[in-house]
């Protein structure tokens, strides 16, 4: 609990002095062998260190990885769009110490050798996989207009943009002369496109925190609704440049086909 109240309030004179409290196990444990002579309250003391010790590699981990993701969500906002706010100082980051006792290598606790980065390392690629694998599922289940939020994703998902063109621009959005955007048909489609249900995780899997949340889906909001310039942007930057003629050669030959057909009736 001692631990978890360091961790918490993320305070930097606690933080760098996180790991003292196990001192009291070792102490226990020592005491357990040379003064008591009993061996099974010293096997006791350590299954507890165990326990505790991956209690705390994992809160660590978790307060890392979210600290990490909330700058680099911070960062990523619009500056327009805080400039707009009131309160958008509230975005910001505050610098976090961890070096200190990510590097920490010693004989502890209990005499045991143990390089916490390389803990830390071996957590953090999993915690990364899992995020990157629920982005790519929450990605597959949104509509093309929501293609913004994804500028991150590599052109491994060149498939999803054009399978949204194919199955749901085309044939379901049109042009509104007033705005210039590309909005859905008030008409309902012959066929519902079907798609993954949508996804939902921690907050630190999305933007780290939920006032980063929050105002990244309001943000996003603004750019919800209709396919435009933001879109295009986005998809390009997503598909890339070897990409996007092998796109643009596939919606010609599909508009090709359909044209054919509907003058072949």
């Amino acid at each position: 609990m001692l631990v978890e109240h360091v961790l918490d309030s993320q305070n930097a004179g606690l933080l760098e002095s996180v790991l003292l409290p196990f001192d009291i196990y070792n102490d226990s444990a020592q005491q357990s062998l040379s003064v008591l002579r009993q061996c099974f309250l010293y096997d006791e003391i350590e299954a507890e260190v165990d326990h505790c010790f991956d209690i705390f590699v994992s809160k660590l981990c978790e307060i890392i990885f979210t600290y990490y993701k909330s700058w680099a969500a911070s960062e990523l906002l619009d500056p327009s769009f805080l400039f707009a706010l009131d309160n958008g100082e509230k975005y910001s980051v505050q610098p976090m110490r961890i070096e200190a006792h990510i590097g920490f290598r010693a004989q502890f606790p209990l005499f045991m050798t143990f390089n916490l980065r390389s803990l830390i390392s071996e957590r953090m690629n999993k915690v990364f996989s899992d995020n990157l694998e629920f982005l790519f599922d929450r990605f597959e289940s949104q509509d093309l207009y929501m293609c913004d939020s994804g500028k991150l994703l590599t052109s491994h998902h060149k498939g999803k943009v054009w399978s949204e063109m194919q199955s749901d621009f085309l044939p379901n959005f049109v042009l509104c002369n007033t705005t210039q955007h590309f909005v859905r048909s008030s008409r309902v489609p012959l066929v519902p496109v079907q798609k993954p249900s949508f996804l939902h995780a921690k907050p630190n899997f999305y933007c780290g925190t939920e006032e980063l949340n929050s105002a990244h889906q309001s943000y996003t909001r603004l750019h919800g609704g209709f396919f435009g310039i933001p879109h295009m942007f986005s998809s390009v930057r997503l598909l890339g440049s070897r990409s996007l003629p092998w796109l643009i050669r596939a919606l010609l030959d599909h508009i090709s086909n359909k044209a054919c057909h509907a003058f072949e009736r």
